[in-house]
């Protein structure tokens, strides 16, 4: 009996540890492929703060706890662990290829890239950076995070990605081939400088028709374009490239001060505009949301990362949500010109939220699709604009 008990456990512990190792899919990577790829083999683990890749490496258990990433893992919630991405890269041409691996989330709090080897097993950091981090230690300087590579012929290589945020993890991993990433980020690059100045262009515009109508109005939509400007710049990394390099701590609590001062403007734009309709009803929506506003804009004192996400979206949930029921009031009571100054002002927050969904990593959309939200965005702007004139000159 014994006997046979022992060679149960003996058989129990020969087999078992096998079946529980995860087996690696390489990416595999041919010269012909094209010139962007996203990585479809990539696995990941969730680990806490102190684990280093020594300690991935050196222990089986850690090393075989890694899994393959479904669709539905596109994002991850982690707040105080980290979350390690692993991805097996095969250079199956007969050439040498450069490529470039980018990790596009320009929020991370920090990431970390390692590459080892299969032939040595050598270990290499390739870059540790982040928005807690100053700018200048990136290993390239660009607004997301980049490193080189260079695989020779039928060369296989083991990439590791440490990443740690405060609210979402996005998990796509991107490869480019040189000079398609070069010119895709110059093209970013001026696309993201026109949509800038054309709305720090009409922020200027609303200020100057405040000093010259002293019509406050003006000054409230000027601070929205302008903290629009901020919002796009900060979640597109240019912001902490440009405005403040050396001091990454701001980039912990500057997306919720924009945004809660976007809305806070934008909502006291509105009630402005119409507060001679307004009832005592629609003047408490107003002062709901306003104060919704101010509870993101200074939540980075009182709240935790996750709980600012959270915020975040309920501000920009309940503000739009007011202004989709004074709109319908306004269409009920026939008011064509209210009606579609508010529509218009429901259209911009609209897109503004998938604007910040897409930039924030909760959207899979692509360069053509974030670069058409903006355009939308100028468009909806164009038609609260419009809207606003009507209102006005309404006698």
């Amino acid at each position: 009996m014994r006997t046979s008990m022992f060679c149960l456990v003996l058989l129990y512990w020969l087999c078992i540890p096998p079946v529980l190792a995860f087996h690696v899919t390489s990416n595999e990577l041919d010269s012909s492929a094209s010139a962007q790829q996203r990585l479809q083999q990539v696995y990941f683990q969730v680990t806490p703060l102190g684990y280093s890749l020594d300690d991935i490496l050196a222990d089986p258990e850690k090393y075989h706890a890694f899994s393959l990433l479904n669709p539905a893992q596109r994002v991850l919630f982690r707040e105080q662990q980290a979350v390690w991405f692993f991805a097996r890269l095969h250079n199956t041409s007969k050439f040498k290829q450069q490529l470039m691996l980018e990790y596009d989330f320009p929020m991370a709090d920090k990431v970390e890239i390692y590459q080892r080897t299969e032939t040595s097993g050598d270990i290499r950091l390739l870059s540790r950076s982040g928005n807690d981090f100053p700018y200048t230690e990136r290993a390239l300087p660009y607004r997301s995070y980049v490193v080189s590579l260079q695989l020779a012929a039928n060369e296989q290589r083991d990439i590791f990605i440490r990443v740690q945020d405060a609210a979402v993890i996005p998990s796509e991993l991107i490869l480019w081939h040189y000079n398609a990433f070069i010119s895709h980020s110059q093209d970013s690059a001026l696309l993201d400088g026109i949509l800038q100045g054309i709305l720090l262009l009409l922020a200027f515009h609303n200020l100057v028709q405040f000093f010259r109508l002293k019509a406050r109005n003006h000054l409230y939509y000027s601070g929205f374009f302008i903290s629009f400007a901020l919002i796009i710049a900060t979640l597109n990394g240019m912001a902490f490239a440009m405005l403040w390099p050396g001091y990454p701590e701001i980039n912990q609590a500057i997306l919720y001060i924009a945004v809660g001062t976007g809305l806070l403007f934008l909502n006291i734009f509105i009630h402005q505009t119409l507060k001679h309709l307004y009832t005592s009803q629609w003047r408490w929506f107003s002062h709901t949301s306003s104060f919704a506003a101010m509870l993101l804009l200074f939540s980075p004192l009182y709240a935790s990362g996750e709980q600012r996400l959270h915020l975040l979206f309920l501000a920009l949930g309940w503000v739009l949500t007011s202004n989709i029921v004074l709109a319908v009031r306004f269409s009920l009571a026939g008011q064509q010109q209210a009606r579609a100054f508010v529509w218009a002002c429901t259209f911009t927050l609209c897109t503004a939220l998938l604007l910040t969904l897409s930039q924030a990593g909760y959207l899979n959309t692509g360069f053509d699709w974030l670069y058409m939200l903006q355009l939308l965005m100028l468009f909806s702007l164009a038609l609260v604009s419009f809207g606003w004139q009507q209102v006005e000159l309404k006698p």
